[in-house]
């Protein structure tokens, strides 16, 4: 499966809460996947047909690693990027760094 931009899918998303994301589908329309990095122990879980259908039941199995990146859908991948963004960003605002001084 070719590798979805990361760039557009976050485009699409829209935040529920700090760690719950609705991304609508690229590819369908009127289609929403819902993403809440809190749950499946802090893994992430997505209502989409890939993360259900064979992601999900794998992991139960224990035939898939949930700490690998095969155990999370693009969505998954696209949410946690996002909230990584957040928490830099808050992290450059309470400690008052410059972003110049990052570099």
């Amino acid at each position: 499966m070719p590798e979805v931009d990361i760039l557009s899918l976050k485009k699409t998303a829209h935040r529920e809460g700090a760690t719950r994301f609705i991304f609508n589908s690229l590819s369908q329309e009127n289609i929403a996947h819902v993403v809440d990095l809190t749950s499946n122990n802090l893994h992430g879980e997505c209502s989409c047909q890939h993360f259900q259908m064979r992601v999900k039941p794998m992991i139960k199995q224990g035939l898939l690693d949930p700490y690998s990146e095969k155990a999370r859908c693009k969505h998954i991948r696209a949410a946690r990027h996002l909230f990584y963004e957040d928490v830099i960003r808050e992290y450059v605002k309470v400690n008052k760094i410059e972003i110049d001084d990052l570099y």
